[in-house]
């Protein structure tokens, strides 16, 4: 009867079975600090990673928090505000809340911005309160005692009274009773300066840059006499908010909307939207590019580590010890790459939030830079994500540690196995990709941007990891192709290609994570390419006169009066004036843009790029019933041909059929479009955004340009371009993004140089003895770094071709499915042909260099060293 068997000792006194803190401190911590190095450059990949998605939420909760506190500065502590078009509402509203039980006060405001003439670069935050109705009490947005205006019924009854910030008097350089002229949406106007402002509340939060206008001079500035922009409702304590909110609605009706205060701040949470979605999928595609790279990085650890591995295995410690200490690598590998990535993120978003602030400034609502916080919810999620990415990444790894056996590595001197085991599989890769195309076909209208983000990424990982798994095949095929070509070469190739056909699971972890790099610079430039397509073909259409007079872009932008349209028409030369008109516009609680256009002076009669229209949709929109909507309002509301849409005037709701679809590119959120004549009527609006210019038969171009530019001289809010000037800045800022994925060529190298120079390195570790014997036959050291030079540019050739043959259907997807979930446009697919080739012959040229310091290393070793051996 045999004994029966001892327990093992692990060797080391006190130490547990499941020994991984014993095995940390006397592994891996001498392992990390002998390759801190390549250690370092592994943790970007999770720091860039956690950084986009850190620099991401807390741009956009300082941007909400900094509007938030711009709208509490002017509403104080009304809990309640009335509002309707963005046209306006009728002022008398006010007095009819005043009427309703539970209100205490009810202060109907304008908001706006004017320019110092002098400097246009000098916004100055310009608001409309009644300080008629006020006198002796004045509004809680600015209080008695911080208005100083010496002559209170002087200032109310002139209409170019104002009253300015402190410290904008310092920088004008003038007092009270000076005059200022200012750019106004009508042009340039003289004010007196009738009193100050303190430094508090709003005038505070913009910097002193405040002027405070009486109610009906600001009206007749901003809208139109008798119109209001907001107006904000104080309750009685006692009263609950929803029951007066309900009051308030049965007294005005569908005149206009109640909302609770906080509802501009959920507006412009959804007008930022796209770009939260656009930040988050470079983030996705940096965590997916960190995973591969770890995934490689952990597994060339273990293979150069076999051996103490299995000398720790004699000692005692379990299986679950040596996968343990692996993972708390992966882990602790993740915590620093998280904490790095939220510092980094921290101080990106400060680095970016004026740029970020002025963006948005100049698009949708006026901002006040503010300070940078890091919002927990999303800043949690980004620390969690980049620690499981890194402990996902190592568990394969560690568990085939921990499964090796001990024997066959101890009676072998060499420290790695010359195959690797992978957890990737086709049958795995095209459940993904499978997968990946169900999540693209379904036609979804989700309702938040953080759902849209969700669905999109989910899409897109499922599709890059479908490829993963099936980049072993991709390269047992170019294996098959190298081990052709070198059977025909030269020693040099024959050799290089004899090494890369070896290994083709290890090279499919490197070309993994190139892949990722490589198609993420796809399908961006596709973006890119297609949205300029699709913009040339629709500002073709839109913009299509050989002269704009107009304002800046964006819906925040001056309008200009419409007689400035009149003076054109009668300009010699002009054969007629087309008019247009854009807004900011809330439908069902949700910022839109409207847009009026003018069919009857466009000289072809068809001033929308229709998709698809009923029979004489022009007809039945200037009668006053019937609008269009672009592609992205039908796709976001889901509101076809001949569907309703109830809309918020003036003058009260309307109803109005749908007889058209169109392509507009204003912005995402989609855009209602009017006949120009109907929205005069229906709005009360008659100012205008553009003026386009339609030149006489045989009238000269650039002379009338001279013409117009003096008849629009006066008025600073409008510039005059021609037809070439224009799309020469759309192309430039093209251009401009065009640059930026250059900068995204540099990344997908530095993930190729990165991911050879692990492939190397292990591969070198495997075959010393064999590169001894060629040194010993005569093979020089340069000859060897050109071999191996070789076989780093073949792993970096077949990295980018699978992301070539990755980022074909990828970059489809993105144009045709993504954009469409994200911003609801349709846009033409266009496949960047030169930067795919550019980009993969300068992944292969980086792969190739990144070879050579290891090579240099490896080849200058001692040949005796190599060939002991065995």
């Amino acid at each position: 009867m045999r004994p029966r068997p001892q327990p093992r000792s692990s060797g080391v006194t006190g130490a547990p079975e499941s020994g991984v803190i014993a095995l940390f401190f006397t592994v891996s911590l001498p392992y990390l600090r002998a390759h801190a190095g390549r250690i370092l450059l592994t943790l970007l990949g999770v720091i860039i990673g956690v950084q986009g998605m850190v620099a991401m939420g807390a741009l956009n909760r300082s941007i909400i928090a900094s509007f938030e506190a711009g709208l509490e500065a002017i509403a104080g502590d009304a809990r309640l505000q009335i509002a309707g078009a963005e046209t306006g509402i009728p002022d008398t509203l006010a007095e009819e809340a005043l009427r309703v039980p539970g209100v205490t006060s009810a202060v109907a405001v304008v908001d706006g911005s004017l320019t110092a003439a002098s400097d246009p670069s000098l916004r100055i935050r310009t608001f409309g309160i009644d300080l008629l109705g006020m006198v002796g009490t004045r509004s809680p947005q600015f209080p008695r005692e911080h208005v100083h205006i010496p002559d209170e019924l002087r200032f109310v009854n002139a209409l170019d009274s104002i009253a300015l910030g402190t410290p904008l008097l310092e920088r004008l350089g003038v007092a009270v009773g000076d005059t200022v002229r200012l750019a106004t949406p009508s042009g340039v106007r003289s004010y007196v300066v009738r009193g100050t402002l303190d430094d508090f509340g709003p005038t505070k939060l913009y910097g002193g840059l405040v002027a405070l206008l009486d109610l009906p001079a600001a009206e007749d500035v901003f809208l139109s006499p008798g119109l209001a922009q907001t107006i904000f409702i104080h309750g009685d304590p006692a009263v609950d908010t929803d029951t007066l909110a309900t009051r308030l609605r049965t007294a005005i009706g569908d005149r206009a909307r109640v909302e609770r205060t906080e509802a501009r701040g959920q507006q412009m949470d959804a007008l930022l939207g796209s770009i939260r979605i656009a930040l988050a999928l470079a983030s996705l595609v940096t965590m997916i590019t960190a995973f591969f790279i770890i995934y490689e990085t952990i597994t060339i650890s273990i293979e150069q580590r076999r051996r103490e591995i299995a000398v720790t295995r004699s000692l005692g410690f379990t299986r679950r010890a040596i996968a343990g200490v692996f993972v708390l690598e992966s882990l602790l590998l993740g915590l620093l790459g998280a904490a790095g990535g939220v510092a980094g993120g921290y101080l990106l978003a400060r680095l970016s939030l004026a740029t970020a602030v002025a963006g948005v400034s100049g698009m949708y609502f006026t901002v006040a830079p503010g300070e940078v916080s890091l919002p927990l919810r999303e800043t949690l999620v980004a620390i969690g994500l980049g620690i499981l990415v890194c402990i996902a990444a190592g568990i394969a790894p560690a568990l085939g540690a921990a499964r090796e056996p001990v024997a066959p590595v101890l009676r072998s001197a060499r420290g790695a196995r010359t195959t690797t085991r992978s957890p990737w599989s086709p049958g795995r890769g095209l459940a993904a990709i499978i997968a990946a195309l169900v999540v693209f076909m379904a036609d979804l209208r989700l309702p938040t941007a953080g759902a849209k983000t969700a669905w999109i990424i989910l899409g897109h990982a499922l599709f890059l990891f479908g490829m993963a798994f099936l980049a072993p095949g991709f390269v047992r095929a170019a294996s098959l192709l190298a081990a052709w070509v070198g059977s025909r070469a030269d020693l040099t190739v024959s050799l290089a290609t004899d090494f890369f056909v070896r290994q083709p699971r290890r090279v499919a972890a490197a070309a993994s994570a190139i892949m990722v790099g490589y198609t993420l610079v796809v399908v961006l430039g596709a973006v890119v390419h297609s949205i300029n397509a699709t913009l040339s073909a629709w500002l073709y259409r839109t913009f299509g006169a050989e002269i704009s007079v107009g304002t800046s872009p964006g819906l925040s932008s001056a309008s200009f009066d419409p007689g400035l349209a009149e003076d054109l028409r009668r300009l010699p030369g002009v054969g007629s004036v087309e008019i247009y008109r854009k807004k900011l516009f809330i439908y069902g609680d949700r910022p839109v843009v409207i847009a009026a256009f003018d069919r009857a002076n466009r000289p072809d009669g068809n001033p929308l790029l229709l998709v698809a229209a009923a029979a004489n949709a022009y007809e039945d929109a200037a009668r006053g019933d019937a609008v269009m909507v672009s592609e992205s309002f039908a796709f976001r509301y889901g509101a076809g041909l001949g569907a309703a849409l109830d809309l918020d005037t003036p003058s009260g709701r309307r109803s109005f059929r749908i007889v058209g679809i169109a392509r507009d590119y204003t912005m995402d959120v989609g855009t209602i479009l009017v006949d120009i004549d109907v929205y005069r009527e229906l709005w009360r609006d008659a100012r205008l955004t553009y003026a386009h210019v339609w030149p006489a038969p045989g009238a000269d171009v650039a002379a009338l340009r001279e013409v117009v530019n003096r008849a629009a001289h006066d008025d600073p809010n409008v510039t005059v371009v021609t037809n070439a000037e224009f799309r020469s800045e759309v192309e430039a800022r093209i251009g401009d993004l065009l640059r930026v994925l250059g900068s995204l060529q540099v990344f997908a190298c530095a993930v190729a140089v990165l991911g050879v120079v692990n492939f190397v390195l292990a591969a070198l570790l495997d075959r010393r003895r064999e590169i001894a014997v060629l040194r010993s036959v005569g093979l020089t050291a340069s000859e060897l770094g050109r071999i191996i030079m070789t076989e780093g540019a073949m792993v970096g050739a077949v990295g980018a071709g699978v992301g070539l043959i990755a980022g074909i259907p990828a970059s489809y997807f993105m144009v045709k499915h993504s954009m469409l979930v994200a911003m609801g446009w349709s846009l033409d697919f266009r496949f960047p042909v030169v930067l795919a080739l550019t980009t993969l012959v300068a992944i292969t040229i980086a792969a190739a260099l990144a070879a050579y310091f290891p090579a240099r290393h490896i080849t200058r070793g001692a040949i005796l060293a190599g060939l002991e051996m065995e």
